[in-house]
């Protein structure tokens, strides 16, 4: 590519001190030169701003917010800065692949009808050790996944969220498009805005982890998923595109989006009774059974949601507590392994 736009990489930081100088300086190292970093800090009370100061490229600005504005008003602030014709939405955390923008701008210059360009990513944890590999949940052998609505939407409903939200590029002018992010609820903001993205655009998937993407007990989304007693707000938003009729959705996609609201209900069942909170767990397990035509609460699923914890959470009162689930499904006498979990 000899002509090269410019691209905005936004950077929201909250005391991501302890992985920001290896994280920026994967940023700073691009294959891809034309680029400016917005790092928009959010009252962070360690380090991070003395660590970022060390940088001496010019392409880096810092913003340091004098109040705290939560994730997406920091974000809507890193877009409104911008002057790139392409805005990506990097974490402070996280470490790139040296040639992540650049392939993400190949891609979008292919096409004005791509809204927005993802990858998919490594897992690493704290000492950047690999955990496992992040594909996507279906079939696809293209080097680029590119969908419209009619296609991705279905897709989310029957296994979830998969775009790589940290790896997110879109085009300046589909922000001006669609407007900016409007929720401010962890986990759930980034995908509202990617439905708003398909209803006019398509968006694209690289095939490839061009991100070691880290997971580690300050994380946001780790503080929200651990012991989670009420259900992912990410239904409520699917809920409401498919009463809006988004997309004509066959009988079999919505089973299949019942089937893992269930287990959505069930793991957060587990939650609730591992914290003793025992009412919250009658609840859950009432909306899961209500959700899925089958009895599949079964021993099977319990110890699969079980398992799917962080495993702290799980050795102290795995055997007393799979008891008590029993107990409560009444499967003391009868064990059904017919299951969706």
């Amino acid at each position: 590519m000899t002509f090269q736009p410019l691209v905005s990489i936004c950077v929201p930081n909250y005391n991501g001190g302890k992985y920001i100088y290896e994280s920026i300086t994967s940023i700073l190292d691009q294959t891809y030169k034309n680029i400016e970093v917005l790092f928009l800090d959010n009252c962070s009370t360690d380090n991070s701003i003395k660590i970022i100061s060390q940088f001496k490229d010019k392409r880096l600005k810092i913003y340091k917010n004098k109040k705290n504005q939560g994730y997406s008003k920091n974000i809507n602030k890193g877009i409104n800065l911008s002057k790139g014709k392409y805005v990506a939405v990097y974490h402070s955390d996280d470490v790139y692949d040296n040639r992540i923008v650049e392939k993400q701008v190949a891609v979008l210059e292919k096409s004005k009808s791509i809204g927005g360009v993802f990858t998919l990513s490594n897992i690493i944890n704290n000492y950047r050790k690999f955990i496992r590999k992040n594909t996507l949940p279906f079939k696809c052998k293209k080097e680029v996944f590119i969908g419209s609505k009619e296609l991705i939407f279905p897709l989310m409903l029957q296994y979830g969220n998969f775009f790589v939200c940290p790896t997110a590029m879109v085009r300046k002018d589909v922000y001006r498009d669609v407007g900016l992010y409007t929720l401010n609820h962890l986990m759930v903001e980034d995908q509202e805005m990617w439905l708003r993205i398909l209803n006019k655009y398509h968006l694209a998937i690289i095939n490839k982890p061009l991100i070691n993407y880290r997971f580690h007990q300050k994380q946001g989304s780790m503080g929200y998923n651990k012991l989670r007693e009420e259900i992912s707000p990410e239904y409520v938003i699917y809920d409401e595109y498919i009463n809006k009729k988004f997309v004509n959705l066959n009988k079999d996609t919505l089973k299949k989006y019942r089937q893992m609201k269930s287990k959505g209900f069930l793991f957060c069942a587990v939650g609730s009774l591992l914290n003793k909170n025992y009412k919250k767990v009658e609840v859950n397990l009432k909306y899961s059974k209500s959700n899925y035509s089958f009895n599949y609460l079964t021993l099977f699923g319990i110890m699969q949601t079980l398992m799917s914890l962080k495993i702290n959470f799980i050795l102290r009162p795995l055997i007393k507590n799979c008891f008590k689930m029993m107990k409560s499904l009444n499967l003391q006498k009868k064990i059904n392994f017919l299951n969706y979990v």
